[in-house]
């Protein structure tokens, strides 16, 4: 080597040992340079670049001078010293080689080898390569294997190693456990033997060695570590679980172990469950009870412990915490998380399962014996325990109530395993088979072979208790099953029975105590217990345990518990707890009805009614017998207001039990409130009925109790409260037995005095039974008075005023502070008997100072002022008592009559108010005769106030329904019926007006007032007329002697008039003439006079005295109608025009516009200008669109002057119908309309013809023109959907019924008003329309009847004989001859159109070559008379002959059906260019041609026409001018097509479209 290179390596070694690095690598570069390979140069490198942090280039220097010399150390020792300083992933996999390089350079030193061996083994550790590393301690093993110390520590280490692990293969298992066992058998000194030692414990528990393998390495772990607990656990815990197959082999060894372990460590788990199994087999239940739950509570994955625990539970009867410890130990052996020392599975599973169906049975729940029972039998078949389980399968098939099955178990188990235990299931299934003597004989037997078992004395003790032997004998059984089994909680609950029986209520107590003690959970324990601690008084302590136990209690548990809290609970009034407390009983068994029934008197305690009786319906629903439920029910219903719904209940009780006297006491105060509340309402019949009712039920439940008060009271009510109806109306059927009468009937009809007097009896009768009741005295004083108000002599009416003053006054010396005695002893006071004001005002002050929110007493006091003239104190005391009380009528009808007083503007309003407010005779008079006052003054008809209280408030009718109100109470007040009789005749309520006045002449005539008489007989002589009774009316208009007033000649006139007696009304109304005191009364007389010589036929007479009538000023309207009316009759078109000029100078007046506007447009359209006429309606309409009636006769014009306008009809029909809710004429009107029009189903669902014409049937039903219109309406819908084979049949029979009825109707004594003739020819017509609907039906037998007995009746008709000619026709079966009759009768009568339709018909069916259709083509061109009427019997041959082109497969048949086809269209085209059907068939020729250019315009014609509505016509169009369009990719008309359908609203073609563009 150059002497340089030496010297540079030397210094680079001095620099490096200085730490000068940087220098060190000059010196080594200078080497380099020279030497690229030179080794040390490389090394000092790798180290200088170390130290100077530069880490890649020290691993370069490193790793080259190993390539330059793989064989030397130091570059490989300082790569491994610079791998083991800068420790990460890389550099640990990278000194994996440098180890194993050093191990091969270390070859000859052992020594070195090893230290890189051990540190090899350790990196793979870090590396977690566990077979590397296993492998490196075994070779370590081997190289060392002299080294008993080092050898030591390696297997440490490899045990260390392998503890580490959460999972080992099976080889290093096994290598762990000879670690172990190297390690702790080792005769030298190893740290943490202890340790190592228990932890191989562990391991041959984990490996489930064997049993005396780990208890002799248990004893040698104690020899030589006594203080060491592990290893007595571990014992213990071998022992306890060996303990389960073989107890007496091991408890010895189990007590001493424990007793080390205890002096060791006593709080240890292990030794606690331990010491609880000790305990447990000496039978200290209890204690071993509660040191097994202590162990466990710390170490709760022991199966075994769990085990032993059930077993404690079960002996003591804690059956639930059994089956909770059975179920845990389950649990943890199926999840394989048991701490069990061996294998020893299976056993502690099957006892596990035993216990836990062994508390189960007693328990007796349904679903925990199902799964017992399915527990037991699978057990059964397996054949483990089978003595155990076929005991407790016999006793859970008993608790199941399978008796045969238990029967069957005990007999097998008998056989199989002969024992006490089978001889006492064998008496167990006898006693429940109620077989007494052999049951107690079969456990007698197992007590004599086993007289300790406890269970087996309570048995023979339930038996002799239920056969009801000697008590005493059965006493002493339960004691000595007390003393044997001192747990069981059923036995000390007999014994407190049996102490409850005998008087010895405190032992009894303690008795129940102690069995509840026993088991919390036994309802029948605490029942008693508290049943019992509330009869000795201590209903506080009862109280506490309650709390206590529902405290505890889970959801759904402690039922009885719950109940009887909220029983004490309601008890001291606290219902919403109460309430609480019985849900919570519910949730335990929702089908208790004695809990429903809890619940619901908790609800009417706190007044939820609503929610009692819904909880009272549901009590019912379980236990339909409980009467009490179903009585609450009705007693609810009745306090809720609903009065029938709870008769129908009371009734529904008594249907069951007729003298069930609370459902008889409480349908007749039912039937009591009912007529109360009748008798607000006015409702005087209905509430004398319910009376009647009331006292039959009530007489009932006296009959059976006649010592309650209560119902004597409610007697007295029902007799009564009917004091305000009129006597004439009072007439009950009392029975015999409440009168003092002597009778042989049982039943005696009175009236109102003697049912006011009846009442007074019945408050007697409850008086003698609560004499110092002074709601009583009060009642009986009240009826007094009634009685007196009603006393036709004064000396009796006196007697019965002092009478009811002396009971009230009684009533306040019993109960000074009511103040209700005080204000009807002030009553009393102002009667007319006693009047006494001074009296009076004291009683009603005094009852204001009781109760100063009185209204009543208030109200009385001002109108005691009002009746002595002192208005100002009257208004003061009434305007108190509104204030009181604003909805109390009667102050308010008081300030109505001191307005009315004093003449104030608002009186009317008051009243109105009034009768808003309620029902009060005196309000409802006041209002109406302030309405019919308003009525009489003619003047301030334009005034805004007419308008707004007479229009507005529709005080017409509202009036004459207070009066009729009024008169039905009063009777006897003439005034009042005729008012009554006028309102009715404003509202056109004519027959009931006739009733009123006729009532109010008859009063009148026993008054002999001659002033009023007169007036009352012209009103009742005028509405006589309206009703057609002429004669009559003719009697009291001659009645009235002198006639001298004007409007009665008038009226007597008129009804002459009416009556056909024509010469005497011309002369009354020449009388009239000088009569009439203006101008216009002699205008209207002399257009009387003309009318009346009209229909003398006497034209000149009438035009006369209609020119008179015209030259009066101002003339009569009606007048200058009917002469315009004679002019348009006699065509005197100058006379017409000039009269109507007049009419048009007299200005728009609203109550003749209508006729004017009508005689205009008639006298228009008789000028030949019928477009003219309607356009005059139309300005007319514009001008005053507000007027129903101008829209009613546009409607009705178009019907007439244009028929084929009859959309437009249609659309003015529904506005006046509209405008006039529903008026007879518009409904009418828009029911032809709309037939017209041929609105059916298929164009309008809702608005059709069939529904307003049913509508209009609804509201008037006795208009024949509703009937009528009716039938037309059916038989149009029926005919449509036959057409259109959707709901075939759907109508027909209903068109039969109803052609029935009308035929009934039309032939009956109806609508008089119509002449002889007319009412034939509308019989005729229906009976046309049912022989159709009878032929549409197909019934041949009932059309042939029909048609004999019209012949019958009309053969001498010719029009008759006609029509039924023509049905016969149709009724012939042979087409051909039908054709020819058909044919026959066209030609003798060309206009009859139904003729033409069944001749098209038969033709068309009839065609197989077109030439009949073409002849019949050419007879309905040449000899139809009406040409419109053409249009659809072409259509009817277009369209055949159409559709027979497309299916005809003869080229030349299908031509010829093409021209006829053609020809048809040409024919309808000539009547009209408008027609769709023609155009739509048009269209689709042209299609089936090609000619989309001529479809395309037909398609548009059908489009561009204008339709009502949205049209079928523009449907079909549209669709097929799409499909053009898009032929021809015109986008554009697409749009507009998309457009026409939006505004349509046919969405279906718009929807169509979008799925295109899609």
């Amino acid at each position: 080597m150059d002497k340089n290179i030496k010297a540079a390596l030397k210094d680079a070694r001095e620099a490096i040992r200085n730490k000068e690095y940087k220098e060190a690598l000059q010196h080594c570069k200078t080497v380099l340079k020279t030497d690229k390979t030179n080794y040390n140069a490389l090394v000092f490198v790798g180290v200088a670049a170390e130290g100077l942090d530069q880490s890649e280039q020290a691993v370069s220097a490193y790793r080259r001078a190993t390539d330059s010399s793989p064989e030397q150390l130091l570059a490989w020792q300082g790569l491994c010293s610079f791998y083991e300083k800068h420790e990460n992933q890389a550099n640990m996999q990278a000194l994996v080689e440098v180890y194993d390089r050093l191990m091969e350079l270390h070859n000859s030193d052992p020594t070195k080898r090893a230290d890189t061996g051990l540190k090899l083994a350790q990196l793979y550790q870090k590396l977690n390569d566990l077979g590397k590393a296993v492998e490196s301690y075994q070779y370590l093993l081997k190289l060392l294997e002299g080294d008993k110390q080092k050898c030591m520590d390696i297997w440490i280490q490899l045990i260390q190693l392998l503890e580490k692990q959460k999972s080992l293969p099976p080889e290093y298992v096994d290598l762990l456990g000879t670690a172990y066992e190297v390690v702790v058998h080792t005769s030298g000194t190893v740290e943490n033997m202890d340790s190592i030692w228990s932890n191989y414990i562990r391991h041959l528990l984990r490996n489930e060695a064997s049993w005396d393998k780990i208890d002799a390495e248990c004893v040698d772990l104690c020899e030589h570590f006594p203080e060491v607990v592990y290893p007595l656990e571990v014992r213990c815990k071998l022992y306890l679980e060996q303990c389960v197959t073989d107890a007496p082999s091991y408890v010895n060894k189990l007590v001493e172990v424990q007793a080390r372990l205890s002096q060791l460590n006593e709080n240890s788990p292990v030794c606690q469950i331990a010491e609880g199994f000790i305990k447990m087999e000496t039978k200290n239940w209890v204690s071993a009870r509660d040191m097994l739950k202590r162990g466990l509570q710390s170490l709760k994955q022991m199966a075994v412990g769990w085990l032993y625990l059930s077993r404690v539970q079960l002996q003591i009867h804690d059956d639930s915490g059994a089956i909770q410890s059975a179920v845990t130990g389950l649990k943890l052996l199926k999840q394989n998380r048991s701490t069990a020392a061996i294998s020893n599975h299976d056993k502690i599973l099957i006892d596990l399962q035993l216990v836990q169906v062994q508390a189960m049975v007693p328990l007796g729940e349904p679903g925990q014996l199902d799964e017992a029972v399915k527990i037991l039998i699978k057990l059964r078949h397996a054949g483990h325990c089978l003595a155990m389980v076929l005991e407790t399968l016999g006793y859970a098939y008993i608790k199941q109530g399978n008796l045969t099955a238990a029967e069957q178990t005990a007999e097998q188990l008998q056989v199989e395993q002969p024992s006490p235990a089978s001889l006492a299931l064998c008496g167990w299934v006898a006693f429940h088979q109620k077989d007494y003597q052999a049951a107690i004989q079969r456990i007698s037997a197992a007590i004599s072979q086993e007289s300790t078992n406890g269970w087996y004395q309570y048995q023979l003790a339930r038996i002799e208790w239920e056969a009801d032997l000697h008590r005493k004998d059965s006493f002493m059984s339960f004691l000595k099953a007390a003393k044997l089994d001192p747990y069981h909680s059923a036995t000390f609950l007999y014994l407190g029975y049996y102490y409850l029986e005998s008087k010895d209520t405190d032992k009894a107590r303690r008795c129940f105590q102690k069995a509840l003690d026993l088991n919390r959970h036994s309802d029948q324990a605490g029942a008693a217990l508290v049943d019992t601690m509330v009869s000795l008084g201590d209903e506080d302590g009862a109280l506490q345990l309650l709390t206590s136990v529902t405290t505890e209690a889970a959801a759904g548990s402690a039922k009885w518990a719950w109940l009887r809290l909220g029983l004490q609970q309601l008890k001291y009034g606290d219902a919403s707890v109460a309430i609480t407390s019985f849900q919570c009983a519910l949730r335990a068994d929702p089908k208790d009805n004695h809990c429903w029934e809890c619940l619901a008197e908790a609800y009417v305690s706190r007044g939820s009614y609503t929610a009692a009786l819904r909880a009272f319906k549901r009590a019912t629903e379980l236990d339909p017998d409980s009467v009490y439920c179903l009585f609450q029910i009705a007693s609810i219903k009745q306090t809720l207001g609903l009065h029938a719904e709870a008769v129908a209940e009371y009734r529904h009780i008594l249907d069951r039990y007729s003298g069930y006297v609370p459902a008889l006491k409480g349908i007749g105060e039912t039937y009591v409130l009912l007529a109360k509340a009748s008798l607000n309402q006015y409702f005087n019949g209905r509430a004398v009925d319910q009376c009647q009712l009331a006292i039959e039920y009530l007489t009932r439940a006296a009959s059976h109790r006649p010592d309650l008060s209560c119902l004597w009271k409610l007697l007295g009510d029902a007799c009564s409260i009917l004091h305000p109806v009129a006597k004439e109306a009072v007439s009950l059927s009392v029975p015999s037995k409440l009168l003092k009468v002597k009778t042989t009937e049982e039943v005696t009809v009175i009236g109102k005095q003697d049912l006011l007097s009846l009442g007074a009896r019945c408050y007697g009768r409850a008086l003698k039974l609560l004499p110092e009741c002074a709601s009583l005295w009060h009642d009986l004083g009240v009826n007094y008075l009634r009685q007196s108000e009603i006393s036709s002599q004064h000396s009796e009416r006196e007697e019965m005023a002092a009478k009811a003053a002396q009971a009230l006054k009684k009533a306040i010396s019993l109960d000074s502070t009511n103040h209700k005695h005080w204000t009807a002893l002030g009553t009393v006071a102002t009667s007319d008997a006693i009047s006494d004001p001074a009296l009076a005002q004291h009683c009603f002050i005094k009852s204001v100072q009781v109760e100063p929110n009185n209204s009543v007493a208030w109200t009385n006091l001002g109108t005691l002022y009002i009746s002595n003239g002192d208005i100002e104190l009257a208004h003061e005391a009434f305007k108190i008592a509104q204030s009181l009380e604003p909805g109390y009528v009667a102050c308010w009808i008081g300030q109505s009559l001191i307005a009315e007083t004093v003449g104030h503007e608002d009186a009317m309003d008051l009243f109105r108010h009034t009768s808003e407010l309620g029902n009060h005779s005196e309000g409802l008079l006041g209002y109406a005769h302030h309405v019919s006052s308003v009525l009489q003054d003619k003047s301030n008809r334009p005034t805004e106030a007419f308008k707004y209280s007479i229009q507005q408030m529709g005080a017409v009718p509202a009036a004459s329904d207070a009066l009729a109100k009024y008169t039905d109470r009063v009777r006897d007040n003439p005034v009042a019926y005729n008012m009554h009789g006028l309102l009715l005749e404003r509202l056109g309520l004519y027959r009931e007006a006739v009733k009123a006045l006729r009532s109010a002449v008859h009063l009148v005539e026993q008054k002999d007032d001659t002033s009023l008489l007169s007036q009352v007989r012209s009103n009742y002589a005028r509405v006589l007329g309206h009703v057609g009774n002429y004669e009559e009316s003719i009697r009291q208009y001659q009645a009235m002697t002198p006639l001298g007033r004007f409007e009665d000649v008038c009226g007597l006139a008129l009804v002459y008039y009416k009556a056909g007696n024509l010469h005497d009304s011309y002369k009354v109304y020449e009388q009239a003439v000088s009569l009439a005191a203006t101008d216009e009364d002699r205008s209207h007389v002399y257009a009387g006079m003309g009318m009346v010589a009209y229909k003398f036929n006497d034209t000149e007479g009438a035009k006369s005295s209609l020119f008179k009538c015209s030259q009066f000023s101002p003339p009569s309207i009606v007048g200058l109608q009917a002469l315009c009316s004679l002019g348009l009759l006699s065509k005197d078109m100058t006379l017409t025009g000039a009269v109507l000029q007049e009419l048009t100078n007299l200005g728009d007046i609203e109550e003749f516009s209508l006729g004017i506007c009508f005689l205009m447009s008639i006298f228009i359209s008789m000028q030949g200008n019928p477009k003219l006429a309607v356009n005059n309606i139309m300005k007319a309409v514009h001008t005053n669109p507000g007027r129903s009636q101008l829209w009613y006769l546009l409607a009705k014009f178009l019907l007439q002057i244009r028929p084929n306008s009859c959309g437009g009809a249609t659309r003015c029909a529904r506005v006046a119908e509209k405008m006039k809710q529903l008026d007879i004429k518009s409904i009418s009107t828009l029911t032809i309309a709309c037939l017209a029009e041929g609105l059916h189903w298929r164009k309008d669902p809702n608005k059709n013809s069939l529904s307003v014409a049913q509508k209009a049937m609804h509201l008037y039903p006795d208009k024949l023109d509703n009937v009528l219109n009716l039938l037309s309406a059916i038989h149009a819908e029926t005919v449509t959907q036959i057409s259109s084979a959707l709901f075939q049949g759907s109508l027909s029979n209903v068109e039969l019924k109803y052609c029935g009825f009308v035929l009934l109707r039309v032939s009956g004594d109806v609508a008089p008003e119509i002449g002889e003739s007319k009412k034939t020819a509308i019989y005729l017509w229906c009976v046309q329309t049912y022989i159709t609907a009878l032929l549409s039906a197909e019934k041949k037998e009932e059309t042939h009847s029909v048609l004999t007995e019209v012949l019958a009746t009309y053969g001498d008709r010719e029009d008759v004989l006609e029509t039924l000619r023509v049905m016969e026709a149709s009724m012939e079966s042979d087409l051909t001859t039908r054709q020819a009759k058909l044919k026959q009768l066209v030609s003798c009568n060309p206009r009859q159109e139904y003729t033409w339709q069944l001749l098209v018909d038969c033709t068309l069916s009839m065609d197989t070559d077109g030439l009949g259709i073409e002849e019949l083509l050419r007879n309905i061109k040449e000899n139809h008379p009406r040409v419109e009427r053409q249009q659809h019997l072409l259509l009817k041959i277009a369209q055949f002959a159409f559709q027979k082109t497309l299916v005809s497969d003869d080229t030349s048949v299908a031509a010829a059906y093409e021209d006829l086809c053609d020809s048809a269209l040409v024919a309808v085209f000539g009547i009209t260019a408008r027609n769709n059907c023609a155009l739509l068939i048009q269209g689709l020729k042209f299609l089936l041609e090609d000619n989309q250019r001529f479809a395309k315009k037909a398609f548009l014609a059908m489009l561009n026409m204008p339709e009502a509505d949205y049209g079928i016509g523009h449907m079909f169009a549209r669709r097929h001018l799409l499909s053009i369009y898009q032929t021809k990719k015109d986008t554009e008309k697409i749009q507009n097509l998309i457009a026409g359908a939006i505004e349509d609203g046919d969405n279906d073609f718009v929807l169509k479209c979008s799925k295109i563009k899609d």
